[in-house]
């Protein structure tokens, strides 16, 4: 059975994926590539799982590995064509790509995961006390 800190380990390591995912987009978004070219922002879907499946995901010791997990997947976003004629790598019709980020669901998005990060992080720092807390009665 898993414990507090194991499923509190795994929200951390999801939040810092959807973090790192964010700023990623975010660094990316004013960078122009030759058409067909340009890197596609990329989202963290969560996947609903029953908990018995997450039980025995934890169990198994692959909750932490995201990837194997089935707990999040990958989506790839679009690229928008700007007709920008002066830019070096422009088409001959003018056109450069750049990835189609939306700067606001990007703070949005690192603001969630900070704070969900944050009680992760006092969700699994109770967690501890409370084995502690625990160790101390045989004392």
């Amino acid at each position: 059975m898993p414990t507090g800190m194991d499923i509190s380990a795994v929200g951390m390591n999801l939040e810092k994926l959807r973090l790192n995912i964010s700023s990623q987009n975010i660094s990316m978004m004013n960078n122009a590539s030759s058409v067909g070219q340009a890197r596609k922002p990329v989202s963290l879907i969560t996947n609903a799982i029953s908990t018995h499946e997450f039980e025995r995901l934890l169990s198994s010791g692959s909750g932490l590995d995201l990837e194997k997990s089935k707990l999040a997947s990958l989506v790839q976003g679009n690229t928008k064509l700007v007709h920008e004629p002066k830019n070096p790598i422009a088409n001959q019709q003018g056109f450069v790509e750049y990835p189609d980020t939306d700067h606001l669901i990007e703070m949005m998005n690192v603001v969630r995961a900070t704070r969900a990060y944050e009680a992760n992080v006092k969700a699994f720092n109770a967690s501890k006390s409370m084995h502690e807390a625990a160790l101390n009665i045989g004392k």
